[in-house]
This record gives C-alpha cells, structure tokens and sequence, in this order.
C-alpha cells in the first residue's frame, strides 16, 4: 500500500481523537465479551505490519505530529502490550440506569491499539481492526492520546496489582470521553483518561462504572448527537 502525505494526514487524524462513529458489533441484548489474552494478541502480527507501513509514512516533515523526531527512529521502534476498545452508544446510553449492568451497554469495536514504543518509551500507536476474521490496519499515529492512555495503565497496573494486559480502553465517542476499564470481582471500574468538569472527572480516578456512566447521562439528553 503507498501513502502519500494527504492518506496519512487522514489516518493520523482518524486515529487521534475520540469521536470515531463505531459500527454497533452486538445487539442491546447482548453481553459485549472482552477479549482474552490470546485473541489481543493475534493481532500483533497485523500491528508489526502496520508498523513497517508506519517507517514508510515518516518524512522529516511530519515525523514530529507522529510522534518521533526524526524517520530514521521508526526503524528502532517495538511493539508495546495491546489493548482492546470498546465504546459506548450515545443513544443507549440516554437510557442507562446504575441498577444496569454496564456490560449491558458495552460495545466491541473489533478493534486494538498497540503502542509504538522506543527505547521502551511510548512515542505513538497502532490500531488495527478485525475484518472477516481477519486482522488489517486502522489507523496509526495519535502519539498524545496514546502516550497518555499507556501511562495511565501502567501507573492503575503498578497501583492495584493487575497485568496490563487486564485492562481494556472505553471511549463515548459522543461525549469525547474515554476511560480505561477492569474487571474486579462482579464489578467493572473504570479511570478517566483524561480529566472532564462536566462530569467532575479525575485522569485516574477509580470509580465503579456505572457511577461514571450516571454522571453522564443527563448531558446525553440534551445532546444533539454529534460528536464533540
């Protein structure tokens, strides 16, 4: 596949913020399952591919806004530990309630961000997407987000003890929100990503889930729909 500058300026800018519209991957009556270990990491071999696209993309010029210094970096860059994404609906979310279970209203994206990591620090992303069974890239670049959400993991993962590969990303496209998710017990917690005053979150902040998906719901209701 050849890039010219204009495709990768548009695969940098689908990857960077939060309000990509996601095609619904389950009805509202299913259970979104959360992907295992080993399904997360079937699609490494499409992330290394993506990251070979990813050297043939980097100019002096545009190496910065994807996060390097210079091309000759991405020839040194590693793959970091991949994490799932899910989102959530604005339009099931307008009708969440706390005695709902959060799972109820997750949605599987079909897809899975991997960090692009040099010198073992996170300088950007891959995401790729599962088509047909099959894992292809999505998008790359996104370096702030990505940075931000990777040490956001690490520190939840040093704090309580869990792999890093127990967390998952959750993003409310409509709300331009995203959060880092886990399991614990019957229960899912979730950590904003990035700290929001409408909702009075924290970046970091440990809340049971459906209490970060209550605070959100009065602002679903007056939205237009749009992403913001």
């Amino acid at each position: 596949m050849k890039f010219t500058t204009e495709s990768i300026r548009r695969l940098w800018m689908v990857g960077l913020g939060a309000t990509i519209v996601c095609p619904m991957a389950a009805s509202s009556q299913q259970r979104t399952p959360l992907m295992d270990t080993l399904t997360t990491q079937s699609a490494i071999p499409a992330a290394r591919d993506a990251l070979s696209r990813f050297g043939q993309a980097v100019t002096r010029q545009n190496a910065a806004s994807l996060g390097f210094d210079s091309p000759d970096q991405i020839g040194r860059a590693t793959l970091g530990i991949p994490i799932q994404e899910l989102m959530i609906r604005l339009d099931q979310l307008r009708q969440f309630s706390q005695n709902q279970s959060p799972l109820m209203i997750l949605r599987n994206t079909d897809r899975v961000s991997v960090p692009v990591l040099l010198n073992n620090v996170t300088r950007s992303s891959v995401t790729v997407t599962k088509e047909s069974g099959t894992w292809t890239m999505y998008s790359l670049g996104s370096p702030t987000y990505a940075r931000s959400l990777d040490a956001l993991r690490a520190d939840l993962s040093r704090r309580e003890g869990l792999a890093a590969n127990a967390y998952f990303e959750v993003r409310v496209p409509a709300l331009n929100v995203a959060f880092i998710g886990r399991s614990r017990g019957n229960d899912l917690f979730f950590s904003p990503v990035s700290p929001d005053s409408r909702f009075g979150f924290v970046r970091g902040q440990t809340m049971l889930a459906r209490d970060a998906l209550a605070r959100m719901v009065n602002a679903t209701r007056a939205h237009n729909g749009n992403p913001t």
